[in-house]
C-alpha cells in the first residue's frame, strides 16, 4: 500500500469516526414507552393534571407574553463574588446574569449570559397556570433585599391581592452560581394542588460560541434517572419534533451551550412535567411544571436555577447528570479520564498549557510501542523506495504486474504494508476524545499559557503555533517513504499545507497539543530510522 492510500484511508476513517461522533452527540435517546404526561403517573397523593391543563401552559404563558403592558418595569440587583443578577418587577423574573470571572470575547467586558434588551432575550421566568393567579407578566413589588449573616444574598418579591398573597424569594450564596428560588402562596381559597411553571425563555440571536470548523451543541437538555441525558435541538423544537421524556419525579431541564448552562432543578421526589416549545412571539421556551407542598393554607415550591459555567467538579455535586452538559457522548469513556488527568496535572503545575504538554508526553509514552511499530514499518518502506522506483521504471504503465512485484518484494523483506497504518488508527479515538476535552472544557476558557497566548480556548492571535505546526508536518514528510508515483509524491508534499490551514482556526490549546505530539513523533521516528540504518550498516 502506497503512502497516498495510507493517508486517504486514515483521513476517511477519521472522518467516519467524526461523523459517528456527531451522530451520537446529536441524536436524542427516546423510549417510545416513556410516560408522556402526568396522566400516566399513578400519584395517590394529589390529583392528576388533565391533558387540557397541560396544553394550558402554552396558552397561559403566551397570552401573558402578548398582554404585557408597555410600562417600564422596576429593576433590582443582587451580587456575590461570582455573578451579578438582575431582576425585573415583571414576574419577578431573572432578567440578567453577568459572570464576573468570564469575559465577553467581543467587548472584553464581564459576560452577560442571561440578558433582556431590544436585541437579545434570555430570561428565567415562573408563574401559575391558573388564570386567577399571577403569571410571569404580573407586576411584583420588592419586599426585601438583604445580605444574610453567612454572606448569602437574598431578595424577596411579593404580590398581595384579595384572596391570596404570593411571595417569591431568591437566595444565592456568596461564592456560588446556584440560585435558590422559593415560591409560597397563601390564602383561604388557595387550592393545595395549584400547578406552577418555571421556564427559560430565549431567542436565537444570542451568540452560542459556535464555529463552522468546531461545532458544539446548543439547545435544550433534559436529564432523568430513567432516560439519562437527552438533547433537543432548537430547530426540532421550532418544527414541533421535540421528542423527549415528559414526566418524571427527578432530574432537571435546561439550556446548554459551549462552556455554560442554565438549568432548572426541582426538589427531589416532586412530580414534574418537562416541556419545550416554540412560542407565537418566536421564542424558545424550555421549562417544567409541577406541584408544591401544602401546609397550613400555604403552598410552597422549592426549586433551584444553576446558571453558570460547566465546571465538572462543581456541577456534579449540584444535581445528578449535570456534569453531562460537558458532552463527550460515546467518547466519554475515554474523554472523561483524559480530562481528569489533565485537571490533576494542572493542579500540580498551575498552567493549563503546561498541563497539555505534559499530558501529550504521557499519551505518547502510553502509545510508544504502537508508534514504534508504525515508524519501523515506515522506515523499512523508506529503504525500499529505490527498489520501488526501479519496479516502476521496469513495468511502466502495467500496474497489475507492478503491484504483484511490490507484494513479492514486501514478502521477501518481511514488511507488512499495513504496518504503518494500524498503530495510528488505534490512537484516533484517543486523539478525537482529547479534541473534545480541549474544545469543551470551560476551565481552558481565558486560561493563559506563556508569552503571547492569553487564552488557550481561542486561536493563536499571531498564528505562531499554526505556522510551527505546518513546519512540523512538512518535516514529517521527509521522514516518510517517498511514493514511487510522482503525482502521489507531490500530493504528499502538498497535504501538510492543506491540513495546516485548519489549524489556523483551531483553539491554541488544540494546536499546542498537536504541535508537541508532532515534535515527539518526529524525534521518535528519526531515532528509530537512524537505528535501523545503523544496524544495516
Amino acid at each position: 500500500m502506497n503512502n497516498l492510500r495510507k493517508a486517504s484511508g486514515i483521513i476517511f476513517l477519521i472522518s467516519l469516526v467524526l461523523l459517528i461522533d456527531a451522530w451520537f452527540k446529536q441524536k436524542p435517546k427516546i423510549s417510545e414507552t416513556a410516560p408522556q404526561t402526568i396522566n400516566e403517573i399513578n400519584d395517590l397523593d394529589r390529583p392528576q393534571i388533565s391533558q387540557d391543563l397541560t396544553q394550558n401552559v402554552e396558552q397561559r404563558t403566551e397570552s401573558s407574553d402578548l398582554n404585557r403592558t408597555e410600562n417600564k418595569p422596576e429593576i433590582y440587583e443582587i451580587e456575590n463574588n461570582k455573578v451579578i443578577i438582575e431582576f425585573s418587577s415583571y414576574g419577578a423574573q431573572i432578567n440578567k446574569v453577568v459572570f464576573k470571572d468570564y469575559k465577553d470575547r467581543g467587548t472584553k467586558k464581564p459576560l452577560n449570559f442571561l440578558e433582556h434588551n431590544s436585541i437579545n432575550t434570555f430570561v428565567a421566568q415562573s408563574g401559575f397556570i391558573s388564570e386567577s393567579l399571577p403569571s410571569h407578566s404580573d407586576n411584583f413589588v420588592l419586599n426585601s433585599n438583604k445580605t444574610l449573616a453567612n454572606g448569602s444574598q437574598e431578595i424577596t418579591f411579593q404580590i398581595i391581592k384579595p384572596g391570596f398573597t404570593l411571595t417569591k424569594k431568591y437566595t444565592v450564596e456568596k461564592d456560588s452560581y446556584l440560585i435558590n428560588v422559593a415560591h409560597s402562596i397563601s390564602g383561604a381559597d388557595i387550592n393545595e394542588n395549584e400547578p406552577l411553571y418555571l421556564r427559560l425563555l430565549r431567542d436565537d440571536k444570542i451568540d452560542t460560541g459556535k464555529s463552522m470548523l468546531m461545532p458544539t451543541f446548543s439547545g435544550a437538555a433534559i436529564y432523568t434517572s430513567e432516560k439519562k441525558y437527552q438533547k433537543v435541538k432548537l430547530e426540532n423544537i421550532k418544527k414541533g419534533k421535540d421528542k423527549h421524556i415528559k414526566v418524571s419525579d427527578n432530574g432537571w431541564i435546561g439550556y446548554v451551550q459551549q462552556y455554560f448552562v442554565a438549568a432548572i432543578i426541582p426538589a427531589k421526589g416532586e412530580k414534574r412535567e418537562y416541556f419545550t416549545r416554540f412560542t407565537k412571539n418566536n421564542k424558545f421556551a424550555i421549562g417544567l411544571m409541577g406541584y408544591g407542598n401544602y401546609q397550613n393554607k400555604t403552598v410552597t415550591y422549592e426549586h433551584q436555577f444553576y446558571i453558570g459555567p460547566q465546571i465538572q467538579k462543581e456541577i456534579s455535586e449540584i444535581s445528578e447528570g449535570l456534569e453531562l452538559t460537558v458532552d463527550y457522548s460515546w467518547l466519554t469513556i475515554i474523554a472523561s479520564p483524559l480530562f481528569n488527568l489533565l485537571f490533576y496535572i494542572n493542579s500540580l503545575v498551575g498552567n493549563w498549557g503546561l498541563a497539555i504538554i505534559i499530558l501529550t508526553f504521557i499519551i505518547k509514552l502510553i502509545f510508544f510501542p504502537l508508534s514504534a511499530a508504525s515508524y519501523k514499518s515506515m522506515a523499512k518502506m523508506k529503504k525500499l523506495s529505490p527498489q520501488l522506483m526501479k519496479l516502476k521504471e521496469s513495468y511502466g504503465d502495467d500496474k497489475m504486474k507492478m503491484q504483484q512485484s511490490m507484494m513479492e518484494l514486501y514478502k521477501k523483506e518481511k514488511i507488512n504494508p499495513l504496518g504503518g497504518c494500524f498503530p495510528i488508527l488505534v490512537q484516533i479515538p484517543v486523539f478525537i476524545a482529547l479534541y473534545w476535552v480541549l474544545l469543551g472544557s470551560v476551565e481552558l476558557r481565558e486560561a493563559p499559557f506563556y508569552f503571547w497566548i492569553n487564552d488557550l480556548s481561542v486561536k493563536d492571535p499571531f498564528y505562531v503555533l499554526p505556522v510551527l505546526m505546518a513546519i512540523s508536518m512538512i518535516a514529517q514528510t521527509y521522514l516518510n517513504p517517498t511514493p514511487p508515483d510522482p503525482v502521489q509524491a507531490k500530493i504528499m508534499k502538498i497535504m501538510p499545507f492543506v491540513f495546516s490551514i485548519f489549524f489556523f482556526f483551531f483553539p491554541a490549546g488544540l494546536v499546542l497539543y498537536w504541535l508537541v505530539n508532532n515534535i515527539l513523533s518526529i524525534l521518535q521516528q528519526w531515532y528509530i530510522t537512524k537505528n535501523l540504518e545503523a544496524k544495516k550498516n
